[in-house]
Formats: structure tokens, C-alpha cells, sequence
């Protein structure tokens, strides 16, 4: 019988080698997986400078937005409110054609026009 030898230099331990890599393939996705590392996700194609807001925390419910004599207003649950006026405890910060931006305990929030309403 013959003996093959490993050549001088080389290890042939095969199952250490694909022991090596799956724990290396773990590893990668623990990292991947952890809240550390993760945060929330931003539109890519939101300008740097935009102020990130939050979706409504409280009970408001945005039915239109208008310009009438170049002064923005939106009707929130049914009542007229202009940028820096309060409803509900929540100030107006501002008034777009998509969108109201208001602010409640410190905290920015966003307010959207349901997509069917938008031109």
C-alpha cells in the first residue's frame, strides 16, 4: 500500500477551512442584524438639509390644503388652521401643497394629503 503525502507547506484540513468560513459568514450577518448598526431608513433622494419628521402621533386628520390670497392654510379635522396657528395642542409649522409640518411636545411630525387627492 501506498501512502500519499501532503506536499511540505500545504495544510489539507478541508474541514477546518469550511469551518473557518461559516463561522466568518455568521459573524457578518450578527453584525448585519444588530440595532446598533441599523437606524431607520431615509429616502436617498431627500436633500441632506431636509429636517426629518415623523409620522402623526397624535389624533389629527388632515382633510385639505389651500392658498387663497397667497397664504396657505390646511383643514384639520374640519377646522381652518394657518402656519403657526394650534390644534389639538400641536403647532402648525408649516403649510405645503403635499403636506403639514407640526410640532407637539418638542417632537416634528409629518401630516400627507392621501395620494387619490394629489394632482
Amino acid at each position: 500500500m501506498s501512502s500519499r503525502s501532503v506536499p511540505k507547506g500545504r495544510n489539507n484540513n478541508a474541514a477546518g477551512t469550511k469551518l473557518y468560513y461559516v463561522m466568518v459568514g455568521f459573524s457578518m450577518l450578527a453584525l448585519m442584524n444588530t440595532d446598533a448598526l441599523a437606524g431607520p431608513l431615509r429616502d436617498p433622494t431627500t436633500p441632506l438639509h431636509k429636517v426629518i419628521v415623523t409620522e402623526s402621533e397624535i389624533d389629527l386628520m388632515l382633510f385639505a390644503i389651500a392658498n387663497v390670497g397667497g397664504k396657505n392654510f390646511a383643514i384639520i379635522n374640519g377646522q381652518r388652521v394657518y402656519e403657526g396657528g394650534v390644534i389639538n395642542g400641536a403647532k402648525i409649522e408649516e403649510i405645503n401643497d403635499k403636506y403639514v409640518v407640526y410640532s407637539h411636545k418638542g417632537k416634528r411630525s409629518l401630516l400627507n394629503m392621501r395620494l387619490s387627492l394629489i394632482k
